[in-house]
C-alpha cells in the first residue's frame, strides 16, 4: 500500500486556525502572571485620578512602561518602573479624557517585551 500524504483544504484550514492562538499565547506571555485591580481616587468631568495595584504572580522582575486608555492621555511615568517577582505595587496615574470620564472602561497597562495587561476601571 503507498500512502502518500494530500494537502486539502481542510487540512490547510486546520492548520492556518492554529497560528493565531500561539501568537496570542506569546504575545501575552510575561503579562499573563500579573494581576491588577483599579481604585477611582477622584473623578471630575475629563479627568479621572487613578490608583492601580499590580501583584507579579511571577517568579521574574516586570517593568511597567505605562498605562493607555482608548481616548485619553495618561500622565507618563519618570521612568519605567520594576516590579518584583512574587512581589506588589501601587502605581497612581492621572488620565484626562477627550470627552466626559466614561462609568466604566478598560485600561492596558504595557510590560514592553512581557505584553500587556487589561485592568477594568468602574466608578
Amino acid at each position: 500500500m503507498n500512502f502518500s500524504p494530500k494537502l486539502t483544504r481542510r487540512t490547510l484550514i486546520m492548520g492556518l486556525s492554529a497560528f493565531p492562538v500561539v501568537a496570542f499565547a506569546h504575545a501575552g506571555h510575561g503579562a499573563a502572571r500579573v494581576s491588577a485591580d483599579a481604585k477611582v481616587l477622584s473623578a471630575k468631568q475629563s479627568w479621572m485620578r487613578l490608583k492601580i495595584t499590580i501583584l507579579n504572580l511571577g517568579s521574574t522582575p516586570i517593568v511597567l512602561h505605562g498605562l493607555s486608555a482608548s481616548g485619553a492621555s495618561a500622565t507618563p511615568l519618570p521612568a519605567p518602573f520594576e516590579i518584583g517577582g512574587f512581589d506588589g505595587a501601587d502605581v497612581v496615574f492621572e488620565l484626562t479624557f477627550q470627552s466626559l470620564v466614561p462609568s466604566a472602561f478598560t485600561a492596558q497597562l504595557d510590560f514592553a517585551e512581557h505584553g500587556s495587561a487589561p485592568v477594568l476601571v468602574a466608578h
